[in-house]
């Protein structure tokens, strides 16, 4: 999610992170730079550490269907 400058919350992330040297518990205990969870800043850093890109998004995202594809050829 894009704040008022352009930027979003994972560049911030970074940006502070890296550029500022913040720990991650001192990241998300800064509520007015980015409104996120403790947990969440602990698994974009999990991730980084990894080596995995922020920036993409991870597959897996989104509602998974409520009928399954047999269901939906039987309707048909």
């Amino acid at each position: 999610m894009a704040n008022e400058h352009g930027t979003d919350d994972k560049t911030r992330f970074l940006v502070l992170y890296l550029d500022a040297n913040k720990k991650p518990s001192h990241i998300s205990n800064i509520s007015k730079i980015l409104d996120r969870s403790e947990r969440m800043i602990q698994d974009w850093n999990s991730k980084f550490e990894k080596g995995i890109d922020l920036q993409e998004i991870q597959k897996g995202r989104g509602l998974k269907p409520k009928v399954t594809k047999i269901e939906q050829k039987r309707v048909l």
